[in-house]
Parts: C-alpha cells; sequence; structure tokens
C-alpha cells in the first residue's frame, strides 16, 4: 500500500528512536502520561513488530 510514495513501514518508521524500539507519540499525550516522547515504549515496541508480522503474513498468503 502506497501514499504520496510512502509505504506503511515508511510511516511506522517515524516513530523509531535511537534504540531501535518504538515511541508511543510524536507530542504529549495527556491520556497517556507514562509515555515518554524521547524513550522507547515495550509495548509499542511489540506492536509495531507483531502488525509488521502480519502484513508480511497477509502479502505472502495473497501471492500464493
Amino acid at each position: 500500500m502506497l501514499q504520496d510514495d510512502n509505504t506503511l513501514l515508511d510511516g511506522l518508521m517515524k516513530y523509531r528512536v535511537e534504540d531501535g524500539e518504538f515511541i508511543h507519540s510524536k507530542v504529549y499525550d495527556w491520556e497517556n502520561p507514562t509515555s515518554k516522547l524521547d524513550e522507547s515504549n515495550f509495548i509499542d515496541s511489540e506492536t509495531v513488530t507483531m502488525s509488521i508480522d502480519c502484513d508480511t503474513v497477509w502479502i505472502s498468503y495473497l501471492l500464493n
């Protein structure tokens, strides 16, 4: 899936930080005060990993 020459992976990678993990948001989320803008989050990193895995399985299914 492409939008303006960007893929879903391009969008996800905008939330990757220096340690290779992912952040919850690029702006402060008052509903989730424990999420820090400059600190990776295990739950968010796992969610991204599962999303990529699901997309890979779906694409494999469509190609077969």
